[in-house]
């Protein structure tokens, strides 16, 4: 610990800045006596008690230096954490997108024409007939919904023709 000695007119102040201490005296080697015994005193009842005692700067910059090392290494882990929550999320969502469009994806060629074909023969197959009662209650529900519709269609048939 450092001891700071100042004049000030005819006495000498003594200040130990570790332990906050500040003694006075007019001789300068009585008054250095004086504070390093004043000093010891305090030293050891700070070790009596297991108060820990005054820190020196450096213990202070290990302890800073470790708090830094932490805080980084922390930082990096958060960091690294949010980096991989982020880029997961983007990919399954560029991921669940690109489904959305393969299932949207309009077919064209043999990949329409094909399963019509199929679907338009296998209604044509006299095993899939169709009973007479389920034949007119269809043909029924067309005419509804013809009788519903035919307002809209004339007046677009109008509108066509205007050209």
């Amino acid at each position: 610990m450092n001891i700071l000695v100042k004049k000030n007119k005819n006495k000498y102040i003594f200040y130990i800045k570790e332990i906050s201490l500040i003694h006075s005296s007019t001789s300068l080697t009585r008054g250095y006596k004086e504070i390093e015994s004043k000093r010891d005193e305090i030293l050891n009842q700070i070790k009596d008690h297991n108060l820990g005692g005054p820190s020196n700067n450096s213990d202070f910059e290990i302890s800073f230096s470790k708090n830094i090392k932490n805080f980084i290494l922390k930082s990096l882990i958060i960091t690294g954490c949010v980096a991989f929550i982020l880029i997961y999320s983007i990919t399954k969502s560029f991921e669940g997108i690109h489904t959305s469009i393969d299932k949207i994806k309009i077919k064209t060629g043999k990949e329409f024409w094909g399963p019509l074909r199929e679907n338009i023969i296998s209604l044509a197959d006299e095993n899939n007939e169709i009973d007479q009662e389920t034949q007119t209650e269809i043909l029924k529900s067309i005419k509804i919904v013809v009788d519903r519709y035919k307002p809209f269609i004339t007046e677009l048939k109008k509108i066509n023709t205007a050209d």
